[in-house]
């Protein structure tokens, strides 16, 4: 007798290819958050070592701060080629502490969609090889810092002093939360981690969290610029009502019109 060889039918090679597509339809997005969990992680670890560079350049420098940017002189303008703004021959706080980092790779989160993009906005940085993943918070480098020295924050572990940024500027400011950029379309300023941005505090350290949590329930007055009423613990931005970027009148309805990648 002669054994018969049977094969897989037409249904069973269906139901093998259709349990094999749920599969990776399953675990291909969980690959995916592990491998970005992995970036912010790393991302996390640039941004604190960028505040401890800052720290280390204000023990330097009397518990000042590097400033946000200024003009400098100096400077020869960039090639036209390359396609810069000429009137940007600045200094930013990137420059002012690369003697204390001495690795321009740092300053690029491994999420940024355009890793070759340049620093527009400082020459310096250009030489180095610095992206522009990061800036300074708006309160330092404008409201406050020409006001007192780091220890004049009252709040340095609930005070923002480096988000996460796409905008080739070298601060970032509370009411541009809803803004966009060029060259993302319809997303917005920060570079995000499934949602979940990195944060560098005044007292050094550096957390993961939602962009929209850095601003608290925004529950005091706008009486700018009186500076009547003071931000509560909650917003994280700044600790008095200042330049008036801080006023919850500003900054509601632009929270509620944010770039869809921060819901």
């Amino acid at each position: 007798m002669t054994r018969r060889q049977r094969g897989f039918t037409l249904i069973e090679l269906l139901v093998v290819i259709a349990i094999i597509a749920i599969l990776a339809a399953i675990l291909f997005p969980v690959f995916a958050k592990a491998r970005e969990k992995a970036r912010q992680t790393s991302c996390l670890s640039n941004i604190r070592q960028l505040a401890t560079a800052i720290h280390a350049y204000g023990q330097d420098n009397d518990e000042t701060l590097p400033l946000g940017w200024y003009y400098d002189p100096g400077f020869d303008p960039p090639p036209a080629d390359l396609g810069f703004n000429p009137w940007y021959i600045e200094i930013d706080w990137r420059t002012a502490i690369i003697p204390y980092v001495k690795n321009g790779q740092i300053f690029l989160c491994p999420t940024f969609e355009r890793p070759n993009e340049p620093l527009w906005a400082s020459p310096r940085g250009w030489s180095q090889g610095i992206r522009r993943s990061y800036a300074y918070s708006y309160v330092w480098s404008h409201d406050w810092i020409w006001y007192g020295k780091m220890s004049a924050c009252p709040r340095p572990a609930s005070i923002i002093m480096i988000p996460e940024s796409r905008e080739w500027n070298s601060d970032w400011k509370q009411d541009w939360i809803d803004a966009r950029i060029w060259f993302d379309g319809n997303k917005g300023l920060m570079t995000t981690h499934n949602g979940i941005s990195n944060f560098a505090f005044t007292d050094g350290h550096a957390k993961a969290m939602k962009l929209q949590a850095s601003f608290g329930n925004l529950n005091w007055g706008n009486d700018w610029p009186n500076n009547s009423f003071i931000p509560p613990d909650d917003f994280l931005w700044a600790w008095w009502v200042g330049g008036g970027w801080e006023q919850p009148g500003w900054l509601k309805p632009k929270i509620a019109n944010v770039a869809p990648e921060y819901r």
